[in-house]
């Protein structure tokens, strides 16, 4: 008689492993975890990818100025707030296979878009501000792709948590900012340097393409898998997580628009002091997604005990650093400390955004808030402040909003917590009351255009035009001497020696008003033609100063961007051409290419002599002066000139190019240093331009 066997009983240990088994939600399959994860990672990817390249192109077309980094951040947080609409709306009110559907159909569409390249019809063409022709050309040109690339992060991420029972799916969101991250590192190191814009926009298409397939092998997948939502088959162990309420909401809008702001805001100051190229938009923007990948791939990396300490520090240095931006000197110091800043206060929003996370069946309509947060930022940084306040007082502003929404999210019982908001307060205190009385020494005037905030400011000598924190030319508050050239254009200074040793009367072009100061060397026969960018510039250098209407020279003023009104002079127009078209210490790329060149020599006469102002505490522009020259075949001289204050002079460099060759002999004489073109450095056109190289 055979024994029948039984089955062991399962010990303690057996049977846990067995409960686990049970309850524990089913692992992905390998394939369709991956086919996510990529498709998330490349539309990430690209997304950031696309933002410097594409304002890189229409930089030129709006003066090359900071701002339009600005409003371009506007409207690509503008479109991904719309992206995260559709991903909610979709999730929301569509069955699965519908959303499916619609997505495919709307990567379909997109693809005969490709590849992308802005029209030069769209080129603006009169002056003013062109925050609205700016977001009409991002529109027309990338939206609908961009669109798409915007649904992907929460899209996909419904998808996957509903389809494969994943609690939890922000990692995906902590991936999808990595992919974002290494964009912007990729871009300014290893793209920019070596291609061009048009080859940048090819390259992005092809990718897009490829986006477009994996993105709808998704879709597919997920047409095949679909799941109920995850929050209608919940863990029977899992306590109920609260539904998000209105104070929930608010304050991840909040967060995040506080988060948006700050990073426009230190992107639009380093941009503004230093130059607003794609390495300096991405290096804040860098930041700014490091620290939502840090905050949400893990929730150990953001310690609010920590927080609460360094936090009133950081703010106390950025407001203090916005109302006397003179305070640090350096580029590399300015950014470091800046992204420092701007690292810390970020991961403050970002880290309180994570604590505060709901459960998956809520992702998309935390992912909304978040997007409609950024969008808000951005805007008020943008669009609202710009016209609502003739100063920047939107830097202060955001870092004391920080602050407040810091006391609000740290709200709560304990000593150690109280104490630190007590410093927390005490600090923002503190600030306020040195916002209110801050002293703007010798301020007469605040004005505020597109293109920066202007001012203008008596010291015991001068009566000086800033933009920013820059003076842009200044005439002698002494009646007597109202006629004396002064700062950069003194009789010293590489222009000052050329104008005031010709022998007859000249017809002079000059890139860039300030305050007129040039035309203090106009004489009886002179004709000097001034191109400017921003109108608020004239008319103060009409209304506060008086270079212009005391010059014996035949004086006139254009409006608008200085090569698109070269452009239209006849060949041969003019005995000398002065380019001084700096906003701060920004440079605008756009002057100094090959084809800028090709122009100004055209509208030169022959023999006709080029005088470019170089003058910067950051960057030194020689070696881009002398390409071009040994590329146009013509000598070029360097002339600094010391600082003199007997004779209102400021430091300054210049550099002569063309001429004959006794004009250029005699700058020889005169102190100039003959440039010659450093071996292997390559020649920037209006496809390429580099600033790696050239810092100080």
């Amino acid at each position: 008689m055979s024994k029948k066997k039984t089955a062991p009983a399962p010990t303690a240990k057996s049977a846990g492993r067995e409960t686990a088994r049970t309850t524990a939600p089913a692992q992905p399959p390998q394939p369709s975890r991956y086919l996510y994860s990529a498709t998330i990672l490349l539309s990430a990817f690209l997304l950031f990818l696309l933002q410097p390249a594409l304002a890189k192109v229409i930089l030129p077309w709006f003066g090359g100025v900071a701002s339009v980094w600005t409003v371009a951040i506007l409207f690509f947080q503008g479109v991904l707030l719309l992206g995260y609409t559709y991903a909610y709306l979709s999730v929301r009110y569509l069955p699965p296979r519908a959303q499916a559907l619609l997505h495919v159909a709307l990567l379909a569409a997109s693809v005969p878009l490709l590849p992308l390249a802005p029209w030069r019809v769209w080129q603006p063409g009169s002056a003013g501000d062109p925050a609205v022709q700016i977001l009409f050309v991002l529109l027309v040109c990338a939206g609908l792709p961009y669109f798409l690339l915007s649904t992907t992060g929460p899209l996909l991420q419904a998808w996957y948590a509903r389809s494969q029972r994943v609690a939890f799916p922000y990692r995906l969101f902590a991936l999808s900012n990595a992919g974002s991250l290494a964009a912007l590192l990729v871009y300014p190191f290893a793209i920019e340097p070596y291609s061009t814009t048009r080859q940048q926009l090819a390259a992005w298409s092809m990718g897009y393409g490829a986006f477009a397939v994996v993105c709808c092998l998704a879709a597919a997948h997920f047409w095949l898998r679909h799941g109920e939502p995850l929050d209608q088959k919940p863990d029977p162990k899992a306590k109920p997580a609260p539904l998000p309420g209105r104070r929930d909401y608010a304050l991840w809008t909040m967060l995040a628009a506080c988060g948006s702001a700050l990073l426009v805001t230190v992107t639009n100051h380093i941009c503004q002091n230093v130059a607003p190229i794609p390495l300096l938009w991405v290096l804040p923007l860098a930041v700014y997604l490091l620290t939502f990948i840090l905050c949400f791939d893990r929730s150990d990396w953001y310690k609010p005990a920590y927080m609460r300490w360094l936090l009133p520090v950081v703010l106390a240095f950025l407001f203090y650093k916005s109302l006397y931006p003179t305070l640090i000197s350096g580029a590399v110091t300015e950014v470091a400390l800046f992204l420092a800043a701007l690292f810390v206060a970020c991961l403050f929003c970002h880290g309180e955004l994570a604590h505060r996370k709901p459960p998956s069946g809520r992702l998309t309509s935390f992912y909304l808030s978040i997007a409609l947060g950024g969008a808000v930022g951005s805007l008020a940084v943008a669009l609202v402040a710009p016209r609502l306040s003739t100063w920047q007082v939107e830097f202060p502003e955001t870092v004391l909003a920080c602050g407040l929404l810091a006391v609000s999210a740290w709200l709560a019982p304990g000593w150690p917590r109280r104490l630190s908001q007590g410093v927390l307060g005490a600090t923002l205190a503190l600030l306020a009351l040195g916002l209110l009385q801050v002293q703007f020494h010798g301020l007469t005037l605040l004005a505020r255009s597109f293109y920066g905030s202007l001012s203008v400011r008596d010291d015991q000598l001068l009566h000086g035009l800033y933009h920013g924190t820059i003076r842009h030319g200044a005439q002698v508050r002494n009646s007597r001497y109202f006629g004396v050239p002064t700062t950069y254009y003194s009789e010293k200074s590489g222009v000052g020696i050329v104008l005031r040793q010709r022998a007859e009367p000249w017809r002079v072009g000059i890139v860039g008003l300030g305050t007129g100061t040039l035309a203090a060397y106009g004489l009886p026969g002179d004709s000097f033609q001034f191109y400017e960018l921003d109108p608020l510039v004239k008319k103060l250098a009409d209304s506060e100063f008086s270079f212009l209407k005391l010059s014996r020279a035949t004086v006139n003023v254009a409006i608008g961007d200085g090569r698109l009104l070269l452009n239209r002079e006849a060949p041969g127009q003019f005995d000398l051409l002065v380019i001084d078209a700096f906003s701060g210490d920004a440079i605008p790329t756009h002057l100094l290419t090959r084809e800028a060149f090709e122009l100004y020599f055209r509208v030169l006469k022959p023999g006709g002599l080029l005088a470019i102002h170089i003058t910067n505490g950051f960057l030194d522009l020689t070696p881009v002066l002398a390409k071009a020259a040994a590329e146009m075949n013509r000598p070029a001289v360097l002339i600094n000139n010391a600082w003199n204050s007997t004779r209102y002079a400021d430091a300054a460099s210049w550099v002569l190019m063309g001429g004959d060759f006794n004009s250029i002999e005699a700058l020889r004489r005169a102190g100039g240093i003959v440039l010659i073109a450093p071996p292997g450095f390559r020649l920037w056109t209006d496809d390429y331009s580099s600033l790696l190289g050239l810092f100080r």
